[in-house]
């Protein structure tokens, strides 16, 4: 049986959806608490050199998340469980963080995370989970997204990256929102037969991460997205994706 929504939880006339999306500063405060839970598991790790190296990068941003730029990629050994291929693969995850630089309403805080696969100098695939917090640019852009084009950055070796075609921006699918911390999750279950991920995976501190992780990014978007189709139909659950959607 439906349960219905009671008055007192029906938006106000000057609520919007998908807000949170938009806002940075909430978003970054999730990442620090996701690298500071890295750091006190570290050992978790112990022998991936890239790990180690990415932690040890995030110093400065977490002592100002709000402020600070991050930049940081690990990669992990990986095997094709179908066995298709018998070349060793990476796997490289990447967070770049950086906040509004200028007051130019088309220079866009970045908040993005990055999936790589790579095989020997050839890059197989790459997906990036990004963010659209400038709804005053002349291109309307959906927030959240994943994109299979764009800027790559320096997350991939020199080989894999000169096999990137950077012109292809579109298409921008809308999704929903990722995290780092959701973002290493989803690439640890993709490649669970990899005994490192499975451990992991077994770990109540890993899953208890993700679960925080989940309640902070995932429960107001669901929530939004269920009152839209609800109070909102006409408006259109996509649509809101594209602009900021404020009930009239």
């Amino acid at each position: 049986m439906k349960k219905k929504l009671s008055k007192s939880s029906k938006p106000t006339p000057t609520a919007t959806y998908f807000s949170k999306e938009r806002n940075y500063s909430n978003l970054v405060e999730q990442e620090a608490q996701f690298f500071t839970r890295l750091l006190a598991a570290k050992d978790e790790f112990q022998g991936n050199l890239t790990v180690r190296q990415a932690l040890q990068n995030t110093s400065g941003f977490l002592q100002d998340p709000t402020g600070r730029d991050l930049s940081i990629s690990v990669s992990f050994d990986v095997t094709d469980f179908r066995g298709k291929s018998n070349a060793p693969q990476k796997l490289f995850l990447g967070t770049r963080l950086q906040p509004r630089k200028s007051t130019d309403p088309n220079q866009n805080p970045q908040f993005t995370q990055y999936f790589c696969l790579a095989e020997g100098g050839k890059l197989l695939t790459r997906v990036h989970f990004d963010r659209e917090f400038t709804l005053e640019a002349a291109e309307k852009k959906p927030c959240p997204h994943i994109q299979f084009g764009g800027r790559p950055g320096a997350l991939m070796n020199h080989a894999a990256h000169m096999h990137w075609v950077e012109l292809v921006d579109k298409p921008r699918i809308p999704s929903m929102p990722f995290c780092s911390a959701l973002l290493w999750h989803w690439a640890f279950l993709e490649y669970q037969h990899v005994p490192e991920f499975a451990r992991i995976l077994r770990k109540p501190w890993w899953n208890e991460t993700v679960k925080h992780a989940e309640a902070s990014i995932l429960n107001s978007f669901f929530s939004d997205g269920r009152r839209l189709i609800e109070y909102q139909p006409h408006y259109g659950l996509l649509n809101a994706f594209y602009t900021e959607c404020a009930i009239s």
